[in-house]
């Protein structure tokens, strides 16, 4: 059923990373048990992203782009931090229920999941189109989205961690799949929002009914704003599974604002233009056709 469905896919999953953080000790005193869930992590966010590259499906895509930052959650948990995971499963818990409420206004509008069948609808539909917005500029890490800060302190605490080959294969990992993660949501927002309508129901779509579009308009504004939280003071301490351990103050310092934010925005740029200009050549299109075989 739809409900068993919703449970499946939003709460299990994330359930899980909870368990393991609440569990981090335990992991930490088996040191294999660290390697085994970092080389599971880098292999899940990989996996996440390039499923997501070629469905047409817009629920698909967005049920895939789940995979990936619970992928980022498992990293940070291998290279020791508990708290900058559950950061990140707050921000995602945001800007996810945004992209998915925000798609099922578009399915609603449109009358189909399949984006080949959408097409110009941010005339029609301008409040989805910008809560999409939002919550894909989350997704990606755009700064100073929600989901910039929580990304980028699990890629700053890759960085730093001192653990030999695993951090670097976490950092490595993380940073590809930015290219990609801003690939697919990039080729999403065009396919559904810019162009030319492909189908009579991409022509008639219109705004969903007050009910269903309040929830949208509300949770665009912790998927803009939560990551600023990481500046309150205490939050960080909150956010910590032992906050009563003194010497896990340097683990909860979640934002960390420097030269190294720029190497994701950088992968957030090239993947974003890769999408844009196969896009342009012909907006008909879908640039997943580029990818050929694979």
């Amino acid at each position: 059923t739809p409900i068993s469905a919703l449970i499946h896919a939003a709460t299990m999953v994330a359930a899980g990373i909870y368990v393991v953080t609440r569990l981090e000790p335990v992991f930490a005193v088996g040191e294999p048990s660290l390697v085994v869930l970092g080389v599971m992590a880098a292999i899940t966010i990989l996996l996440g992203a390039f499923a997501a590259t070629a469905q047409d499906d817009i629920k698909r895509v967005l049920a895939w782009s789940t995979v990936s930052p619970i992928g980022y959650m498992a990293a940070a948990l291998a290279v020791g931090a508990p708290a900058v995971a559950l950061f990140h499963l707050l921000t995602h818990a945001a800007f996810k229920a945004l992209l998915f409420l925000g798609a099922g206004s578009v399915i609603h509008g449109v009358g189909t999941n399949s984006m080949s069948a959408m097409g110009g609808l941010r005339r029609r539909m301008p409040a989805t189109f910008w809560c999409m917005t939002i919550g894909l500029g989350a997704l990606v890490g755009l700064p100073p989205l929600a989901g910039f800060w929580s990304k980028d302190a699990i890629l700053h605490e890759a960085s730093e961690a001192d653990a030999g080959w695993l951090p670097w294969l976490v950092y490595g990992v993380g940073v590809l799949t930015v290219v990609i993660t801003a690939w697919y949501a990039t080729r999403l927002w065009l396919r559904v929002f810019f162009g030319s309508p492909r189908s009579p129901g991409a022509v008639h779509a219109h705004e969903p009914p007050p009910a269903m579009a309040w929830p949208v308009l509300v949770l665009a504004v912790p998927s803009a704003l939560l990551g600023l939280a990481a500046f309150l003071d205490g939050f960080g301490p909150l956010l910590a599974p032992f906050p009563a351990d003194e010497g896990a103050t340097e683990a909860v310092e979640l934002v960390h604002i420097g030269v190294e934010a720029l190497v994701p925005l950088a992968a957030l740029a090239l993947g974003a233009l890769l999408v844009w200009v196969m896009w342009r050549r012909d907006p008909e299109l879908d640039p997943a056709e580029a990818l050929g075989p694979l």
